[in-house]
């Protein structure tokens, strides 16, 4: 009978446990929403293309000849691909907003133990 009770005792555990896990992941999905949203958006081709087009004219406007502003607007092009996050850096970025969002959590008293 003992044996029995503390079955159904980690039983009601666990579903506690699934259900934190649960109400957890739902909170997630709105923000990873939004970051990525926010990433798509900053870095859609057709917005670096304006901005590498517009650089390079800038620099022939300004003077220089066609073939270093072809070179500076290539190494421009590089540096903004660089910015771009790979799967890699999105996981240190949802990583490093979970941990900000436990101690928000920890400093409001929202936690529960």
């Amino acid at each position: 009978m003992e044996k029995e009770k503390e079955s159904k005792m980690e039983a009601e555990e666990v579903k506690e446990l699934l259900s934190a896990v649960s109400e957890f992941l739902k909170g997630l999905k709105e923000p990873l929403e939004e970051i990525m949203k926010m990433i798509t958006e900053s870095f859609s081709g057709e917005k670096l293309g304006r901005e590498v087009a517009s650089f390079y004219k800038s620099l022939i406007e300004a003077g220089l000849d066609a073939e270093t502003a072809k070179s500076w607007t290539e190494k421009f092009m590089d540096e903004k691909l660089k910015t771009i996050p790979s799967i890699s850096n999105f996981g240190e970025i949802i990583g490093s907003w979970m941990k900000r969002e436990g101690e928000n959590s920890k400093v409001s008293g929202k936690e529960e133990h």
